[in-house]
């Protein structure tokens, strides 16, 4: 896991990346990136706040969150190559259906 000083350069990075992208496709990249580091920073952060025990059921309750919340905005945003919407759902479908798995196996072990 790295250090939320190592994510926030990571981070100063991927907003540069974002500034310099010339194609719809580095810029979809470029935003991937960043979103993913956010993610990455907030759940670093909670767990240094929360402390071990409740960070696996924090992380999880920021995927499922995302897993399931709306993505339509998506089609009407400017920036986003085509396909993007399309490429999400299928993501969240995927996570749920690993959440799904990772559930019923904490479940029976």
């Amino acid at each position: 896991m790295r250090t939320i000083s190592e994510i926030e350069e990571a981070i100063s990075v991927a907003k540069r990346k974002v500034d310099k992208a010339h194609t719809s496709s580095e810029l979809t990249t470029a935003i991937n990136e960043l979103s993913h580091l956010n993610f990455e920073l907030s759940q670093a952060e909670k767990f240094k706040a929360s402390g071990k025990e409740n960070a696996e059921h924090l992380a999880l309750e920021e995927i499922r969150k995302w897993a399931n919340g709306s993505h339509a905005h998506l089609s009407q945003s400017s920036g986003y190559a085509r396909g993007y919407k399309e490429g999400i759902g299928q993501a969240k479908e995927i996570i749920c259906s690993i959440l799904a798995r990772y559930v019923v196996e904490n479940e029976q072990g």
